[in-house]
């Protein structure tokens, strides 16, 4: 009995030793995979993001496959459960339908490339918007502009319309102003001080063709576009190469537009309260 005792205490020690050095084996492929497709040529190319993370995948399941595959009574007992229960290989495909979905529409995504990571994209028909930021077997990381990781299925992102902004240069805001009904002359000098402040602004970035600025076309002209209650709603875009810069951008436009407003004299019409006694 002691005999026997001391072979099965080998037998388990034996089994832990090989245990760890598995893992510790799976543990230096990971750190080697994720150097190498970690270099700077390739970091941000989304299909080898995607290669790496399924890599990484396959690694730890082998990893983990071969640690329990050295215990008889869980190979042994995985054989009868699924010998026995055709109900429980239809729940786990049933399961695992989803799963499979998103890994190959995460393959597609990887191989036809509508992005890649650190593209600004958003959703056609969502409010989700922002940077790419990772893709894995399962989903798509999207950092939104408020800095909150988004993290949506590969299926879906698959199966939608994606606007891609990083394919074309350039970022535009509109910045919209109410003028007061007032003479000719100062409607269209307000919208002259539009076009001013925004071509002259240091980030202004001019999306004209040669063939636009060949024919004179403004690089960026204020428009008229509602005829409201209380004042005249114009409207111009402002334009930036970065579109980090955008908003910064806009905000000094519209201060730099009221101010010169208000030294013309032209008034920005606002809703007033009067006490009657």
């Amino acid at each position: 009995m002691k005999e026997l005792q001391k072979l099965t205490d080998m037998l388990g020690l034996e089994i832990i030793v090989h245990s760890v050095v598995y893992i510790c084996i799976a543990f230096v492929l990971v750190k080697l995979v994720n150097k190498a497709f970690d270099k700077d040529k390739v970091a941000n190319m989304i299909h080898m993001k995607f290669i790496k993370n399924a890599l990484v995948t396959i690694i730890w399941v082998i990893a983990g496959c071969t640690v329990a595959g050295q215990f008889s009574g869980v190979s042994k007992l995985a054989s009868t459960i699924l010998a026995g229960s055709g109900i429980l290989a239809a729940i786990i495909g049933l399961a695992a339908q989803e799963s499979f979905s998103n890994i190959f529409s995460g393959l597609f995504i990887s191989i036809f490339k509508p992005f890649n990571i650190g593209d600004r994209i958003s959703i056609v028909g969502d409010s989700t918007a922002g940077f790419v930021e990772d893709i894995t077997l399962r989903h798509t990381i999207i950092r939104t502009y408020t800095n909150v990781s988004v993290i949506i299925p590969n299926s879906i992102i698959a199966s939608s319309k994606i606007e891609n902004s990083t394919y074309t240069k350039g970022c535009s805001y509109p910045i919209e102003v109410d003028i007061a009904y007032e003479d000719k002359e100062k409607r269209h000098r307000a919208m002259e001080i539009m076009e001013e402040v925004v071509i002259n602004h240091p980030k202004f970035y001019d999306m004209r063709s040669d063939e636009a600025k060949v024919l004179g076309v403004k690089p960026a002209q204020a428009l008229c576009t509602e005829l409201g209650d209380s004042g005249i709603h114009m409207k111009i875009l402002m334009w930036t190469e970065e579109f980090s810069d955008n908003a910064e951008a806009c905000s000094e436009c519209r201060m730099k537009i009221l101010d010169r407003l208000e030294e013309e004299g032209i008034e920005i019409p606002y809703n007033k309260i009067e006490l009657i006694k």
